[in-house]
């Protein structure tokens, strides 16, 4: 759900969606970075992104596993996984477009200092549209699918890069 089109969902179970993405304190600002990551919701990148301490980040984890929002977590440094697509396509709905590129921009700043493959970085800064960066970045994920001899997936974030610099 991080960087892909967002559905329209209908009012109705939007907001039924809404209503259990609002219940706890930071919930929805919360689901709204993890449905953004993806599969790097992992606790540390959603506290750094969200300027949480580690006991606030908790306590909003918690509620969201306990109003169904996000699945339980094996351990504290597993990612955080939300229950369905349409809790993320909901949040992500609710977020405007500016505080989605600018949520978009810091991930891809913030992964780009971890060790994190930079086709996900790419994509980040490709929503940011952050174009000079997302083309460094799809140029850099083509360089390494191709040594591994990954050759769609090179093809795919060469062409991306091409697009972004013409």
């Amino acid at each position: 759900a991080g960087s892909g089109a967002i559905r329209a969902v209908p009012s109705s179970l939007a907001d039924l969606l809404m209503s259990r993405l609002d219940r706890g304190e930071h919930g929805l600002a919360l689901a709204q970075l993890a449905a953004l990551l993806g599969e790097d919701a992992y606790p540390a990148e959603l506290a750094a992104l969200a300027g949480f301490d580690s006991a606030t980040l908790a306590r909003a984890l918690d509620r969201l596993e306990i109003d169904g929002v996000a699945l339980s977590r094996r351990d504290s440094t597993s990612p955080i996984t939300l229950r369905h697509a349409l809790f993320g396509e909901a949040a992500l709905a609710a977020m405007p477009i500016k505080a989605r590129r600018n949520a978009h921009l810091a991930a891809a700043r913030l992964l780009a200092e971890r060790d994190t493959p930079a086709d996900r970085i790419a994509r980040h800064f490709d929503a940011a549209n952050d174009t000079a960066h997302a083309a460094e970045w799809w140029q850099r994920a083509g360089d390494l699918a191709r040594r591994r001899r990954a050759l769609p997936e090179a093809c795919a974030a060469f062409e991306r890069a091409i697009e972004l610099t013409d």
